[in-house]
């Protein structure tokens, strides 16, 4: 009994040296990540909207304002302000997620102000999808792309309207509406028609 007792100890105590040895090994990577999560970014961009509206559709204005919102990622990171910002507008997701901006690229722009910005890029077509995202600088670092936001236009141009007023068509000269010795002054205006149609109940 005595041996065995001894016995175990030993082992005990080489499994202690030997989770020293592998302690004082890893510690370091351990530090090495705790490094690397303290160095993500303090800002996240999200909250993109497009002349007030989410994803909006039948956006009639040329150049509508976009808006988004800065949080802070960490608690003792409250109250970050926005020095820059970067924004790109695509004609596809696909040109947005490989970061062309082919109807927008404004590149880093200084800007204190409130996270808003009229659209300053190419013309844009009506009825059109577009898609869009933001990143910012604040005074210590560059946040991460947002994610991806859309608005469709809707007609932009007196011209893309293709329509005819609905009315009644003439059907009899009007009548005169009063006249004098000289003759008649106003003639009437036919009256409004009335578009109406007619219907069976079948219950009370």
């Amino acid at each position: 009994m005595h041996e065995q007792t001894a016995a175990t100890r030993w082992l005990t105590y080489r499994f202690s040296v030997f989770a020293c040895l592998l302690l004082s090994v890893m510690a370091p990577n351990c530090f090495a990540t705790v490094r690397v999560s303290s160095s993500l970014s303090a800002v996240v961009v999200q909250g993109l909207t497009c002349d007030l509206g989410v994803d909006p559709l039948g956006v009639d204005d040329p150049a509508p304002q976009l808006h988004w919102t800065l949080v802070a990622a960490r608690r003792q990171d409250r109250g970050v302000v926005q020095r820059a910002f970067e924004i790109l507008v695509a004609s596809s997701r696909a040109k947005l997620e490989r970061n062309q901006g082919d109807f927008w690229d404004s590149g880093r722009r200084t800007s204190e102000l409130a996270p808003s910005v009229m659209y300053d890029g190419n013309p844009l077509a009506s009825d059109t999808m577009y898609y869009w995202k933001v990143r910012v600088w604040t005074a210590q670092e560059q946040s991460g792309w947002s994610g991806t936001a859309t608005f469709l236009t809707g007609m932009l141009h007196p011209s893309d309207w293709k329509a005819r007023w609905i009315a009644a068509a003439t059907d009899s000269p009007g009548d005169v509406q009063a006249g004098t010795s000289d003759g008649p002054v106003v003639a009437s205006v036919l009256p409004l028609p009335i578009f109406r149609d007619t219907f069976e109940m079948t219950k009370r």
